[in-house]
């Protein structure tokens, strides 16, 4: 009965330990992904969106033509597009 019992925890913590592994692993691939999208924002959307401040293009214009226009930035969560805008 011993040692059934020690064979299934052992399983159990496997298991567990295999869980764990994969939450890590998908955990770092987010920072990854976050760190990869703060770099394209500094480098590419940025500097976009001050161009068309300087040619007199208005905050809410810029978000509207840089950011929902583009696919690529539309999934930004609310709390990143609120600091771009107040950025401009």
């Amino acid at each position: 009965v011993l040692t059934v019992a020690l064979h299934r925890a052992r399983r159990a913590t496997r298991v567990q330990r295999a869980e764990c592994e994969q939450r890590i692993a998908y955990l770092e691939h987010r920072i990854l992904s976050h760190d990869a999208e703060t770099v394209r924002l500094t480098k590419e959307v940025m500097p976009a969106a001050i161009r068309r401040l300087r040619v007199g293009n208005s905050p809410d214009e810029v978000m509207r033509d840089i950011v929902d226009a583009d696919a690529a930035n539309r999934h930004l969560p609310k709390a990143l597009r609120e600091q771009i805008h107040q950025v401009l």
